[in-house]
Protein backbone atom coordinates (compact mmCIF):
# COMPACT_ATOMS: atom_id res chain seq x y z
CA UNK A 1 0.00 0.00 0.00
CA UNK A 2 1.08 3.60 -1.35
CA UNK A 3 1.88 5.54 2.39
CA UNK A 4 -0.10 8.18 1.23
CA UNK A 5 -3.11 5.73 1.16
CA UNK A 6 -1.68 3.88 4.58
CA UNK A 7 -1.72 6.61 6.62
CA UNK A 8 -5.53 7.93 5.29
CA UNK A 9 -6.98 4.39 6.22
CA UNK A 10 -5.39 4.77 9.83
CA UNK A 11 -6.16 8.25 10.25
CA UNK A 12 -9.80 7.28 9.26
CA UNK A 13 -9.86 4.26 11.45
CA UNK A 14 -9.11 6.42 14.39
CA UNK A 15 -12.57 7.78 15.24
CA UNK A 16 -13.38 3.98 15.22
CA UNK A 17 -11.20 3.04 18.35
CA UNK A 18 -12.16 5.87 20.27
CA UNK A 19 -15.78 5.39 20.12
CA UNK A 20 -16.23 1.70 20.05
CA UNK A 21 -15.90 -0.12 23.71
CA UNK A 22 -14.35 1.64 26.00
CA UNK A 23 -11.51 -0.80 25.90
CA UNK A 24 -10.02 0.83 23.15
CA UNK A 25 -6.08 0.83 24.22
CA UNK A 26 -5.14 -2.38 26.58
CA UNK A 27 -3.55 -0.13 29.57
CA UNK A 28 -0.67 -0.50 31.41
CA UNK A 29 1.22 1.53 33.91
CA UNK A 30 4.99 2.19 33.73
CA UNK A 31 6.06 1.28 37.58
CA UNK A 32 7.48 5.02 37.52
CA UNK A 33 4.45 6.23 37.46
CA UNK A 34 3.62 5.47 40.96
CA UNK A 35 7.01 5.89 42.55
CA UNK A 36 6.93 9.64 44.52
CA UNK A 37 10.19 9.15 47.24
CA UNK A 38 13.04 6.93 47.36
CA UNK A 39 15.09 5.24 44.33
CA UNK A 40 13.75 3.82 41.28
CA UNK A 41 14.43 -0.01 41.81
CA UNK A 42 15.35 -1.79 39.36
CA UNK A 43 13.26 -2.49 36.05
CA UNK A 44 11.23 0.93 37.13
CA UNK A 45 11.94 3.27 34.54
CA UNK A 46 11.52 1.24 31.06
CA UNK A 47 15.14 1.52 29.38
CA UNK A 48 17.22 -0.39 27.03
CA UNK A 49 18.46 -2.39 29.51
CA UNK A 50 14.81 -2.93 31.35
CA UNK A 51 12.52 -2.24 28.00
CA UNK A 52 8.51 -2.46 28.27
CA UNK A 53 8.28 -5.75 26.58
CA UNK A 54 5.84 -6.25 24.32
CA UNK A 55 4.41 -9.49 23.68
CA UNK A 56 5.65 -11.68 20.27
CA UNK A 57 2.78 -11.31 18.11
CA UNK A 58 0.42 -8.34 19.83
CA UNK A 59 2.71 -5.42 18.24
CA UNK A 60 -0.41 -4.34 15.87
CA UNK A 61 -2.74 -4.73 19.03
CA UNK A 62 -3.65 -1.43 20.37
CA UNK A 63 -1.57 -0.23 23.78
CA UNK A 64 -1.80 2.72 26.13
CA UNK A 65 1.10 2.73 28.19
CA UNK A 66 0.90 5.49 31.12
CA UNK A 67 4.40 6.49 31.92
CA UNK A 68 6.57 9.50 33.09
CA UNK A 69 10.37 10.92 32.12
CA UNK A 70 12.31 12.10 34.80
CA UNK A 71 14.71 14.75 33.93
CA UNK A 72 16.33 13.84 30.20
CA UNK A 73 14.98 10.19 30.26
CA UNK A 74 14.68 7.60 27.43
CA UNK A 75 11.57 5.17 27.77
CA UNK A 76 11.86 2.14 25.73
CA UNK A 77 9.88 -0.39 24.39
CA UNK A 78 10.64 -3.49 23.21
CA UNK A 79 9.46 -6.04 20.23
CA UNK A 80 11.10 -8.79 18.78
CA UNK A 81 10.06 -9.76 14.84
CA UNK A 82 10.72 -13.38 14.49
CA UNK A 83 11.47 -14.82 11.54
CA UNK A 84 9.25 -15.23 8.60
CA UNK A 85 6.81 -13.04 10.60
CA UNK A 86 5.16 -9.47 8.66
CA UNK A 87 3.79 -6.87 10.47
CA UNK A 88 1.15 -4.86 8.22
CA UNK A 89 2.15 -1.73 10.29
CA UNK A 90 3.81 -0.43 13.43
CA UNK A 91 2.04 2.69 14.30
CA UNK A 92 3.27 4.73 17.65
CA UNK A 93 3.12 8.16 19.18
CA UNK A 94 3.78 9.71 23.07
CA UNK A 95 0.75 12.08 24.25
CA UNK A 96 1.02 14.64 26.52
CA UNK A 97 -1.93 14.97 28.98
CA UNK A 98 -4.26 17.70 28.47
CA UNK A 99 -2.77 19.77 31.38
CA UNK A 100 -1.99 23.35 31.62
CA UNK A 101 1.61 22.64 32.15
CA UNK A 102 2.02 20.86 29.34
CA UNK A 103 0.50 22.90 26.79
CA UNK A 104 3.93 23.09 25.03
CA UNK A 105 5.35 19.52 25.31
CA UNK A 106 5.79 17.64 22.52
CA UNK A 107 7.57 14.29 23.52
CA UNK A 108 9.31 13.14 20.38
CA UNK A 109 8.64 8.89 19.19
CA UNK A 110 11.48 6.87 17.26
CA UNK A 111 11.29 3.58 15.92
CA UNK A 112 14.90 1.25 15.89
CA UNK A 113 15.39 -1.52 14.45
CA UNK A 114 17.14 -3.67 10.92
CA UNK A 115 16.42 -2.76 7.90
CA UNK A 116 14.91 0.68 8.76
CA UNK A 117 16.44 3.52 7.51
CA UNK A 118 19.84 4.98 7.74
CA UNK A 119 20.56 7.38 10.59
CA UNK A 120 21.21 11.01 9.84
CA UNK A 121 24.96 11.49 10.87
CA UNK A 122 24.06 15.10 12.05
CA UNK A 123 20.90 13.46 13.79
CA UNK A 124 21.47 14.14 17.75
CA UNK A 125 19.69 12.15 19.56
CA UNK A 126 19.53 11.39 23.98
CA UNK A 127 20.62 7.34 23.03
CA UNK A 128 22.83 5.46 20.77
CA UNK A 129 21.64 4.06 18.17
CA UNK A 130 22.95 -0.23 17.63
CA UNK A 131 24.83 -0.42 14.96
CA UNK A 132 23.42 -1.82 11.86
CA UNK A 133 20.50 -0.19 12.83
CA UNK A 134 18.22 2.18 11.04
CA UNK A 135 15.47 5.16 12.67
CA UNK A 136 12.49 6.50 12.24
CA UNK A 137 11.79 9.40 14.23
CA UNK A 138 8.54 11.91 14.59
CA UNK A 139 8.62 15.22 16.70
CA UNK A 140 5.47 16.48 16.53
CA UNK A 141 4.39 19.59 14.98
CA UNK A 142 3.94 22.58 17.02
CA UNK A 143 0.70 24.36 17.33
CA UNK A 144 1.22 28.56 16.93
CA UNK A 145 1.02 30.51 19.88
CA UNK A 146 -2.79 31.12 20.58
CA UNK A 147 -4.20 28.33 18.81
CA UNK A 148 -5.60 25.42 20.89
CA UNK A 149 -4.11 22.30 20.82
CA UNK A 150 -6.56 19.39 20.03
CA UNK A 151 -7.98 17.26 22.92
CA UNK A 152 -8.96 13.75 22.74
CA UNK A 153 -11.08 12.42 25.80
CA UNK A 154 -12.19 9.83 26.59
CA UNK A 155 -14.83 10.97 29.25
CA UNK A 156 -17.91 10.90 27.01
CA UNK A 157 -17.04 7.26 26.00
CA UNK A 158 -16.04 5.46 28.70
CA UNK A 159 -17.24 5.88 32.58
CA UNK A 160 -13.37 7.64 33.54
CA UNK A 161 -11.94 11.23 33.37
CA UNK A 162 -8.59 10.93 30.43
CA UNK A 163 -7.67 13.51 28.24
CA UNK A 164 -4.59 14.05 26.16
CA UNK A 165 -3.01 16.51 23.75
CA UNK A 166 -3.51 15.09 20.49
CA UNK A 167 -1.00 15.47 17.61
CA UNK A 168 -1.83 18.71 15.04
CA UNK A 169 -0.54 16.91 11.91
CA UNK A 170 -1.30 12.91 12.80
CA UNK A 171 0.31 12.13 9.26
CA UNK A 172 3.37 13.32 10.18
CA UNK A 173 3.18 13.22 14.82
CA UNK A 174 2.73 9.71 14.58
CA UNK A 175 5.54 7.24 13.44
CA UNK A 176 4.04 4.65 10.59
CA UNK A 177 5.87 1.70 9.54
CA UNK A 178 4.09 -0.72 6.92
CA UNK A 179 5.13 -3.99 5.94
CA UNK A 180 7.92 -4.58 8.41
CA UNK A 181 9.49 -7.95 7.45
CA UNK A 182 13.38 -7.76 8.55
CA UNK A 183 13.66 -10.03 11.56
CA UNK A 184 15.19 -8.66 14.79
CA UNK A 185 14.69 -6.66 18.06
CA UNK A 186 12.79 -3.40 17.65
CA UNK A 187 12.95 -0.41 20.04
CA UNK A 188 10.30 2.21 20.44
CA UNK A 189 11.84 4.99 22.32
CA UNK A 190 10.74 8.22 23.86
CA UNK A 191 11.28 11.79 24.89
CA UNK A 192 11.33 14.99 25.75
CA UNK A 193 13.37 16.68 23.45
CA UNK A 194 13.30 19.71 26.50
CA UNK A 195 14.78 17.21 28.78
CA UNK A 196 11.93 18.65 31.27
CA UNK A 197 10.50 15.84 33.18
CA UNK A 198 7.09 15.04 31.92
CA UNK A 199 4.12 12.42 32.53
CA UNK A 200 2.70 10.82 28.94
CA UNK A 201 1.08 8.04 27.37
CA UNK A 202 2.78 5.90 24.95
CA UNK A 203 0.16 4.80 22.14
CA UNK A 204 1.40 1.48 20.54
CA UNK A 205 -0.86 -0.29 17.80
CA UNK A 206 -3.87 0.18 16.14
CA UNK A 207 -6.33 -3.15 16.36
CA UNK A 208 -8.45 -4.44 19.09
CA UNK A 209 -8.03 -8.12 19.84
CA UNK A 210 -8.54 -8.09 23.36
CA UNK A 211 -8.62 -10.99 26.05
CA UNK A 212 -9.74 -11.49 29.12
CA UNK A 213 -6.20 -10.51 30.76
CA UNK A 214 -6.42 -6.88 28.88
CA UNK A 215 -9.79 -6.55 30.13
CA UNK A 216 -8.05 -7.00 33.66
CA UNK A 217 -5.85 -4.40 32.80
CA UNK A 218 -8.52 -2.19 32.11
CA UNK A 219 -10.50 -2.53 35.26
CA UNK A 220 -7.55 -2.13 37.36
CA UNK A 221 -5.75 0.93 35.50
CA UNK A 222 -8.01 2.80 34.28
CA UNK A 223 -10.01 4.17 37.17
CA UNK A 224 -6.73 4.59 38.71
CA UNK A 225 -5.32 7.07 36.30
CA UNK A 226 -9.23 8.23 36.13
CA UNK A 227 -9.11 12.59 36.64
CA UNK A 228 -5.23 12.23 36.28
CA UNK A 229 -4.65 10.76 40.36
CA UNK A 230 -1.21 9.52 38.98
CA UNK A 231 0.41 12.34 37.16
CA UNK A 232 3.35 13.79 38.92
CA UNK A 233 1.75 17.42 39.02
CA UNK A 234 -0.75 19.20 39.68
CA UNK A 235 -3.70 19.26 36.22
CA UNK A 236 -5.45 22.14 35.32
CA UNK A 237 -7.62 20.44 32.64
CA UNK A 238 -7.55 22.33 28.97
CA UNK A 239 -9.86 21.95 26.69
CA UNK A 240 -9.64 21.98 22.71
CA UNK A 241 -10.98 21.22 19.28
CA UNK A 242 -11.55 17.59 18.99
CA UNK A 243 -9.03 15.94 16.36
CA UNK A 244 -11.44 13.84 14.50
CA UNK A 245 -14.61 16.93 13.64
Amino acid sequence: MQRKHFIIAVITAFPLLTVAASLAHVPYLEPQVVRRCGALAEGEDFSFEHPFIITSGTIVQSKAIFAYLSYGDVDVYQYTLEEGETIPWMIAAALPPACRMYRNTYPATAVLGPGLPEPDPGEKLPFEIPEGYGVIISRPEKVPFGEDRPVLSLSANVPVNISWFFPANPQTDFVFIDNLDVPGIYYVVIWNPEKWPCDYTANIGITEEFSEEDKMHEQIILPLYSDHKLLHFPCVEMEGPSPFE
